[in-house]
């Protein structure tokens, strides 16, 4: 039953990708982050519904590098090449 409900929600992700990829959008890279990415069931199962390789950043303060990245958009007129570092790759 778990394992159910984890490819149900991933299921409603390989939708939203499909839609993504529909309207034009490059996808290169899925990240997996926050309780997800803690979640064995859910890293073991994620790249073959989704199709992709999955990425898991080792960062855990996603907001935070968010609101920096933003900032330093504005206050130097272009997004930032930041990258996260990644605690695994998962295919």
């Amino acid at each position: 039953m778990a394992r159910a409900v984890i490819e149900g929600c991933l299921v409603d992700q390989a939708h939203a990708l499909v839609r993504l990829r529909d309207a034009g959008v490059s996808v290169d890279r899925v990240l997996l982050t926050g309780a997800a990415a803690r979640n064995a069931a859910v890293m073991a199962v994620a790249p073959t519904v989704l199709d992709y390789a999955i990425e898991v950043p080792l960062a855990s303060e996603h907001a935070l590098d968010g609101a920096a990245a933003q900032a330093a958009w504005v206050l130097h007129g272009g997004r930032p090449a930041w990258v996260p570092a990644m605690a695994a790759r998962l295919e």
